[in-house]
C-alpha cells in the first residue's frame, strides 16, 4: 500500500516538478508546545496558480488538481499553508482538497484560496465519450 502511495507521489512530482504542490505531507517538526501558535515571518502569498493536466473532464470522471504558491521576491513561504477549494457551480463539478468530480455537462470555475489570495481555473465538463 505504501509503495503505491510513493509511486503516485513520485509520478505527481515528476508531472508537476514541485514539492510545493504538497506542502502538508511532511511538515517540519516544531519544538514549540502545541498550545503556542506558530509564528511565521515572510509568509505572504502573492499568487496562487492551479495546475491541471486538462481544462476539461467527463461526467463521472475524477481529476486531481494541484497548486503553486508564489511569495514576494526575497521572501519565503511558511512550510504549511492551508488551501481551500471551491467550485462556482457545484451542479457541474464539485471539488474537495483538489479532487474534482464532473457531475453534469457545463462550465464551472474552480478556485483555490491561500492566505486570502485566490487562483482560478475554468473547467469544462463534457458528456461521456464512447
Amino acid at each position: 500500500m505504501i509503495h503505491r502511495y510513493l509511486q503516485a507521489l513520485s509520478l505527481s512530482l515528476a508531472l508537476f516538478g514541485s514539492a510545493a504542490c504538497f506542502p502538508e505531507l511532511w511538515p517540519e517538526p516544531s519544538n514549540r508546545p502545541a498550545t503556542q501558535p506558530e509564528r511565521v515571518h515572510g509568509g505572504t502569498v502573492v499568487s496562487v496558480t492551479i495546475l491541471a493536466a486538462s481544462d476539461s473532464l467527463e461526467v463521472g470522471q475524477l481529476a486531481v488538481l494541484n497548486f503553486e504558491l508564489r511569495s514576494p521576491p526575497g521572501k519565503t513561504l511558511p512550510y504549511s499553508v492551508p488551501v481551500s477549494w471551491t467550485s462556482s457551480d457545484t451542479s457541474v463539478a464539485t471539488v474537495e482538497n483538489g479532487y474534482v468530480l464532473g457531475k453534469r455537462v457545463g462550465v464551472t470555475t474552480i478556485s483555490a484560496t491561500a492566505k486570502g489570495v485566490v487562483g482560478t481555473k475554468a473547467l469544462t465538463v463534457t458528456g461521456v465519450h464512447k
